[in-house]
């Protein structure tokens, strides 16, 4: 199930973009639930596991949002988190669970950024979530 914080209300139904790192997912073919939009591989930060990152710019329509988010969450490996949002809301995802955010960072994200802490994603990610399109690759 989504954790879905409902503090602000719908500013914006428009489709959902953002980057999800192959190398992140235990099983690959969840990638199909979104459209992907442009691929860039790239060096993964000293100390990663995998040494290539191959990041996928994806879309997803707010209809499916939700859906998709649950999904990848069930395809995800632990110290990895995927994201997507639109011009109002955010979807982190991590192995097992899902957030849906206000895109503007407030205490809301505190449940979630401690979550990922005990998957070992560290807050320094979650913190810093890109969050322009202009951001997603090699952010």
């Amino acid at each position: 199930m989504v954790e879905d914080s409902n503090k602000h209300p719908d500013r914006s139904m428009s489709d959902y973009i953002g980057c999800i790192i192959l190398e992140s997912l235990a099983d690959e073919s969840v990638i199909d639930l979104f459209t992907v939009e442009a691929s860039n591989d790239r060096r993964a930060p000293d100390g990663e596991k995998f040494p290539i990152w191959r990041e996928r710019l994806i879309r997803v329509s707010d209809a499916q949002g939700e859906a998709s988010a649950e999904h990848l969450a069930s395809a995800m490996r632990e110290g990895f988190y995927a994201h997507f949002f639109n011009d109002a809301w955010l979807f982190v995802v991590f192995k097992g669970r899902a957030f849906k955010l206000p895109k503007e960072m407030d205490a809301s994200w505190d449940e979630m950024i401690e979550y990922g802490r005990t998957l070992d994603v560290d807050p320094h990610y979650t913190r810093n979530i890109p969050l322009k399109r202009e951001q997603l690759f090699g952010g």
